[in-house]
């Protein structure tokens, strides 16, 4: 069995994996557990395996990929301290079988080199496009020949609403769904537009845009909470995995250490 951590800014999700690749099981914490209470999330850690029927001891490998150091190293030192297992930090810095194709490779998320490297695996084909909608929403792409060119970085839709409420005193706090309708008939339909029908127009436009500069047709994946949501209202979108990132750090660590244990 393996465990492998995908640390982001807000949440982190651990993932169980079976001996034969299989996402068995999904822990969702926030980033601020990760380091309020070292004993209470140890706690939760074993009280997850344990309810899926897994032994401590039957964990035999660790990966974590994290965009937060802070978090990394707390996690790190539960791992080895409370459990006896030593993780693999896995970064954009390492050689993960593809080429970053950016300005300052070693600068790049890698987040987003997990979500380009899983959707590869999970859908085949070049060039692809990965939609991750989380704190900041990525849009990141891969070529024809598989290299990974960069992307679009744009605030998210949580920090986006957050923003809109805590700084106008007369904008409440509103649910993310879209409205009935474009045009809003009242201050929380009207942000509700505002804000889900904007960014959806970002995100089309900012497809047809790299697809223009691709000049290819690439194919698009969306992941993160909000992935169905969006699927719904564009035909753009075809296809969603919300896992996204935690099986490319499972594709990452299996690059890098598949014969660790042979």
């Amino acid at each position: 069995m393996q465990i492998f951590t995908d640390i982001g800014n807000t949440n982190a999700k651990l993932g169980l994996f079976q001996e034969t690749g299989q996402l068995m099981s999904i822990l969702r914490v926030t980033s601020i557990q990760l380091t309020s209470n070292s004993g209470e999330i140890e706690t939760i850690i074993r009280d997850w395996i344990a309810d899926n029927g897994v032994k401590i001891e039957d964990i035999q490998d660790w990966g974590i990929a994290s965009v937060v150091p802070t978090i990394t190293k707390t996690l790190v030192s539960i791992c080895e301290n409370s459990f006896k297992l030593y993780p693999e930090v896995i970064t954009s810095q390492n050689n993960l079988g593809i080429n970053i194709s950016v300005d300052n490779p070693d600068s790049v998320g890698v987040d987003r080199i997990m979500n380009v490297l899983a959707a590869k695996k999970i859908y085949g084909k070049t060039p692809l496009i990965v939609i991750d909608l989380g704190t900041a929403t990525t849009i990141d792409v891969m070529n024809k020949k598989g290299d990974f060119v960069g992307g679009i970085i744009c605030p998210g839709l949580n920090l986006s609403s957050t923003a809109l409420s805590s700084t106008a005193e007369q904008l409440p706090k509103i649910k993310l769904e879209f409205p009935p309708q474009i045009i809003g008939k009242n201050t929380v339909h009207a942000m509700q537009s505002g804000l889900m029908n904007g960014h959806l127009n970002m995100i089309q436009g900012f497809i047809i845009g790299i697809a223009n500069e691709l000049k290819a047709e690439p194919k698009i994946v969306m992941t993160g909470g909000l992935s169905n949501v969006f699927k719904n209202n564009t035909s753009l979108i075809a296809h969603i995995q919300e896992d996204l990132t935690l099986i490319g750090i499972k594709s990452a660590w299996d690059f890098l250490f598949q014969s660790k244990n042979a």
